[in-house]
Parts: C-alpha cells; structure tokens; sequence
C-alpha cells in the first residue's frame, strides 16, 4: 500500500490510476496527516452468461416505483 498527499496524486491522476488498475496498487490519499480516501483496483464481478445486465433508466423507475407493501413483483412489469 501507498500513502501519497492528495495534492501529489492530482498532479499525477492518469498515471496513477494506470497503476492501481494494471499492477493492482492501493493508494491512500492524505490530507495533512489524515487518510480521507483510497483508490483500489475493482474486483472481478461474476456475470452470469446470457443474462443482460443493462438496465435503462426506465427499468429503474418501473423497480423502484413499486412500493415495499405492493404483491406485485419486477416480474410483473
């Protein structure tokens, strides 16, 4: 793990995030003598085949305008 200012990692982002996603780098950003935040590559997320992940705005709208008390289900729009 790294520990640079954040000052430090502005001046050098693009490079960095290079870093942290090519060589799997954990970088923590300070702030004076505090940590206040970390870049870390993502993880690999597990996606079934043949399922499309994609939702549209409209999908979203439809899934969360249903309310908790509701029997209806996504399956039903």
């Amino acid at each position: 793990m790294v520990r640079m200012s954040v000052v430090d990692a502005g001046l050098q982002f693009g490079a960095l995030v290079d870093r942290v996603s090519s060589e799997g780098l954990v970088v923590e950003l300070q702030r004076d003598e505090r940590v206040i935040a970390r870049l870390t590559p993502v993880e690999e997320v597990f996606q079934l085949p043949g399922i499309d992940y994609a939702w549209s705005a409209e999908d979203a709208e439809v899934w969360f305008a249903v309310d908790e008390f509701s029997e209806a289900t996504y399956a039903d729009y």
